[in-house]
């Protein structure tokens, strides 16, 4: 009998686990969620693309003093030693 009841109430737990998730995740794919979702992805990206454009710059430019330096070279392209 205790049996029977322990196998009810663990069959009752995943039953209630599954009607749970089964919420969640039909509220999570209504349009207005995906729209959501995919907004602040965008967003998210963008901030990152931005991020990585602004490094990459700044070490283009620390690169290319770095280059300038050991050549010799000046801005405007002449040489300051032999």
């Amino acid at each position: 009998m205790f049996r029977n009841l322990l196998w009810f109430l663990i069959g009752g737990a995943i039953v209630a686990f599954l009607v749970y998730k089964w919420r969640d995740l039909k509220q999570r794919t209504t349009p207005a969620a995906v729209a959501d979702k995919l907004d602040r992805t965008r967003q998210s990206m963008g901030a990152r693309i931005s991020e990585f454009i602004d490094t990459a710059r700044e070490a283009s430019t620390e690169r290319e003093t770095e280059l300038r330096d050991a050549l010799g070279l000046t801005e405007d392209g002449q040489v300051t030693r032999p």
